[in-house]
Formats: structure tokens, sequence, C-alpha cells
């Protein structure tokens, strides 16, 4: 029997949104808690570079060149090591491939317990990446313990910093999807004011908090805060005319003038996301597969299924090569393309795209 499938991003805009933002602040603030000798620079500088591209095989890759020099050099157990294993453990994660990140994050969390003790901002940082794990993993209370210890270390030890602000953006998503709207929002409100004291006005921690507070606001229809929150962010990222930080703002305000069914207002922040990510960063980044499924979405919406089906199948085509054909996000996309291909009386490719969603639940049970 098919399944329904919905067009509308929001259920899922939110944890994307403290996902990617993650994913910015936790990679390029690794340098921390182990500075690259000059022998293994280059490779961490081309690892975060392939990483922040959606690149995740390739950092993978590069990363484990790094893991292998630093071997050569000293010990598997040196703070080094951990360095380019959180790395890999982030890459895995962002593929949904959590055994194999469990794996590399587990051995980074030791390393630099053993190397600097419990307390650390190095150990603060590996438990914020290995809590974001045990959230997309749906292990809650692992999840909550680890973002809460993050985040203590760093008020407690440091005074608070951005990475602090980041284990809150974290923990505003567990309480979320516990249904804890209140407290999430309270939550990301702590988070902004941490930011603002510890960073610049257009950091990306500022701004990608503001952004996760405005997806939060949409998801619960509060529709006018949640404008509000995106245009003040727009403010903040769109410093320059290809700054792509403005890009998760513009798909937030795309999904929420598609949640009010402002069909042409969404589609031309969907079409503003598309043209920044072409010109910023690479054509085939994830972010753009998210920009790409919001306008084809709104294309489904509109009855325009032969447009719908071209950009659904740009925007799979990117998330199979960048996260994987598992991927919860690939597989919403074949789901959205069979619904496309029913519409378009195509019942064969209509039935394909949907047994292969199937088969990768199933599997996944």
């Amino acid at each position: 029997m098919r399944a329904t499938i919905s067009h509308d991003r929001t259920p899922m805009t939110f944890a994307a949104r403290v996902s990617m933002l993650f994913c910015v602040l936790c990679l390029s603030g690794l340098p921390a808690f182990a500075q690259p000798a000059p022998s293994w620079q280059p490779l961490s500088d081309e690892a975060l570079k392939l990483y922040l591209q959606g690149k995740y095989d390739k950092a993978v890759e590069v990363s484990r060149q790094g893991l292998a020099e630093v071997e050569r050099q000293y010990s598997a157990d040196h703070p080094g090591s951990a360095f380019f294993l959180a790395r890999i453990g982030e890459a895995y994660r962002m593929q949904a491939r959590y055994e194999q990140a469990e794996q590399a994050l587990d051995r980074a969390l030791r390393i630099v317990e053993r190397s600097f003790g419990p307390h650390h901002r190095s150990v603060a940082l590996v438990l914020t990446s290995y809590g974001m794990l045990r959230v997309a993993q749906a292990r809650m209370p692992e999840a909550e313990a680890m973002l809460t210890r993050a985040g203590g270390i760093r008020e407690r030890n440091y005074g608070g910093d951005v990475n602090e602000a980041l284990a809150l953006n974290g923990l505003s998503r567990i309480y979320s999807a516990r249904g804890e709207v209140d407290r999430a929002e309270a939550t990301l409100k702590r988070a902004v004011e941490v930011a603002e004291k510890n960073a610049t006005p257009g950091h990306p921690i500022v701004a990608g908090t503001l952004a996760n507070l405005g997806a939060l606001y949409t998801q619960h229809r509060r529709f006018r805060e949640a404008e509000a929150i995106y245009r003040r962010t727009l403010a903040l990222w769109e410093k320059g005319p290809d700054n792509p930080f403005a890009v998760p703002a513009l798909n937030g305000l795309g999904d929420l003038y598609r949640a009010e069914e402002r069909l042409d207002d969404a589609a031309a922040m969907y079409k503003k996301a598309i043209a920044l990510v072409d010109n910023s960063l690479d054509r085939d980044h994830r972010q753009m597969a998210d920009s790409l499924a919001g306008a084809a979405s709104i294309q489904f919406l509109q009855g325009e299924f032969d447009g719908a089906e071209a950009l659904y199948k740009r925007a799979l085509q990117i998330r199979e090569t960048t996260l994987g054909e598992i991927h919860p996000d690939s597989v919403r996309t074949m789901e959205a393309l069979a619904e496309v291909y029913f519409k378009l009386n195509q019942p064969a490719e209509g039935e394909r795209f949907e047994s292969r969603a199937l088969d990768i639940r199933t599997r996944k049970r």
C-alpha cells in the first residue's frame, strides 16, 4: 500500500539547522586542542575545506592521511590523532554512517581525556560532537548527558564561549524532539546570549543560533516571530554579495513562507539560495540539495510536476553522492520523487523509487 509523502520540508528543518551549524563551528575549532605540526597542517586545512564543501568521503580520506602522519611521527595516542579522528567522526555522522562515526569519536574522546584530563576544552569539543551523534541515533538520554557535560566544562572552566553556545544548540534539539518546546526556546535564547557575548555579530554561531530559533518557531507555526528572527539573521549573514552563511536563513524563510502557503514568496527565497550556493560554494554542496528540494516542493504544490521532477532528481543525485543512499535526506527525496511520478502518470517509476526508499527503511530497522 502506498504511503502519502509530504513535500513540506519544515519538520526536518530545525534538526538540519543545528547539524549544519555544528559542522561549521566544531571542525573549524578543532585546532584548539591539538595545534597541528607543520607536516600535517596542509592535510588539516584540506580536510576542513573538503568537509565544508560537503565532500565527506574525500574529507575522510585526507583525514586518514593526517592520522597516519601523526601516528608515524608520534604515536596512536597523540592528541593530534584525536584531531583527525574527530573530523572523521563528523564526516561519518553527516553521512548517517553512525557505527563508523562512533568508533572514531569514542577513540578521540579517550585520547583527549587521557592527554588533558576530564575538564579540558578539547574534551568538551569532542563531547559535543559525540552528543550530536547520539541525537542523530535518537539516543537522547546519552546525548543530553554528553552535551550537558560539554556545556558545563565550557561555562565552569572557561567562562563560556562559542562552543558552549554550540552545546546549547544541541540540547535545544533534544528538548524539541521531546516536545519540550518552551525549554527548547529558552535554551536557544540562552545560546544567543552566550554567542553574542563571545563572538562578533556576524560570526556563524550568532547568526546560526538565530536561524535555529527561527526554525523552531516555524516548526510550531509561530510565523511572525520566525520571520523576524530570519530577517535579523539575514542582516548578519548578508555582509557580502556571496556570503554562503546566508543560505540557511534563506531556506528557512522559504520553509516559513511555504508553511504559510505563500508559495511565490517561498519560491523566491529558494531561488535566491540556489544562486548563492552556485556562486559561493560547490554546485554539488549539500546546501544546494536542501535549496533544490525546497524549490521542488513548491513546484509540486503548484502542479508543475515536470519541474519538480528535475529539481528532485538533481537534489537526490547530490544527496546520494555526498550523504549516501541510506541517509534519511536521500530516502525522503526518493519518496518525494515517487509522488511526483505518480502525479505524472508514470507508475512504474513511482513504484521504483517508492520501493527503493521502503527497502532502505526496512533494512535500517
